[in-house]
C-alpha cells in the first residue's frame, strides 16, 4: 500500500473539499467586486464570474490539484491580473463578456486610460490560501477515514506476519 492508493481511497472525501474552496474564491472575489463596477457590462461580467466560479479538484496520485473554472474565464483573468489601457482604434471593441461591438470612438490613435483595470490578485490569493489549507485538509481526511485506517492495519499486520513468519493477529 502506498500514498497513491490511500489518495484514491479518500478521493470522494477529498472531492467534497470543492465546496469549501469554491466559497473561499467567491469570498475573495466579492471583496474586490466593487473595483469592477465601472459600468453595467463590467458589473454583470463580474457577477457572472462570482456566480459561476467553482473549484475543481483532481487526483493524479500522488498529486492533488485544485483549479478554478467559471463561465467567463477571460474576465476572471482580467479581474485577477488587470488589463492595460486599450488602444483606441475606432474599429472593433470588446465587452467584458468577450463579445464585440463597433467602437464609437470619433478619433483613433492613443489609449483609453479609463479602460484600464488594476489587478486585484483575488484569484491568486485564493489559490495561495488553498495551497496552505489543502495539505492539512487531505492529511485530516486520510487520518480520519476508517477504510484507510483498516487498509493500513491490514498492510501492517501482513508485513509483521511476513517478517516473523507467524500469526501476529
Amino acid at each position: 500500500m502506498d500514498m497513491n492508493e490511500l489518495l484514491l481511497l479518500a478521493e470522494p472525501e477529498i472531492k467534497e473539499l470543492e465546496f469549501f474552496y469554491t466559497n473561499l474564491v467567491k469570498e475573495r472575489l466579492n471583496v474586490v467586486a466593487g473595483e469592477f463596477s465601472d459600468n453595467e457590462k463590467e458589473r454583470k461580467a463580474t457577477e457572472e464570474v462570482i456566480d459561476s466560479v467553482h473549484a475543481v479538484i483532481t487526483l493524479d496520485p500522488p498529486t492533488v490539484k485544485l483549479v478554478y473554472e467559471c463561465k467567463n474565464e477571460p474576465w476572471l483573468e482580467i479581474m485577477d491580473e488587470g488589463m492595460p489601457a486599450p488602444a483606441v482604434t475606432g474599429g472593433t471593441a470588446h465587452n467584458p463578456d468577450n463579445t464585440t461591438y463597433q467602437s464609437k470612438a470619433a478619433v483613433t490613435g492613443g489609449t483609453y486610460t479609463a479602460g484600464a483595470e488594476a489587478p486585484s490578485y483575488a484569484l491568486r490569493e485564493a489559490l495561495d490560501m488553498a495551497k496552505g489549507f489543502m495539505a492539512e485538509d487531505v492529511k485530516a481526511i486520510i487520518s480520519s477515514n476508517t477504510l484507510i485506517r483498516e487498509k493500513i492495519k491490514e498492510y501492517v499486520v501482513d508485513k509483521i506476519q511476513t517478517t516473523i513468519r507467524g500469526d501476529a493477529s
